[in-house]
């Protein structure tokens, strides 16, 4: 089964939508079989890019809590650290 992610990027004002999909479960370590959909850049529930990457990396054995530089441009309230919670079995 496949696990679909959205990831909406951000360009002068102008959005883009990019689907991600994750296939297999990295030896149990994803849950599989659904779709998720996160909201738009800035807004509650929005999840950056860098969260999949640290998924793979936990997934991979090699947990990590934070990948890259932050988004400044994002509000204080949106989580950028960890892996995504709803993909991790």
């Amino acid at each position: 089964m496949a696990k679909y992610l959205v990831h909406t990027l951000q360009w002068v004002g102008f959005q883009l939508v990019k689907p991600l999909m994750v296939l297999g479960n990295m030896n149990g370590a994803f849950k599989t079989g659904w779709y998720l959909h996160y909201p738009n850049s800035n807004q509650s529930g929005h999840r950056v890019l860098a969260k999949l990457l640290m998924s793979l990396q936990h997934g991979a054995g090699m947990p990590l809590d934070d990948y890259g530089d932050r988004d400044l441009g994002l509000s204080e309230a949106i989580d950028q650290r960890g892996p995504l919670a709803e993909l991790m079995a």
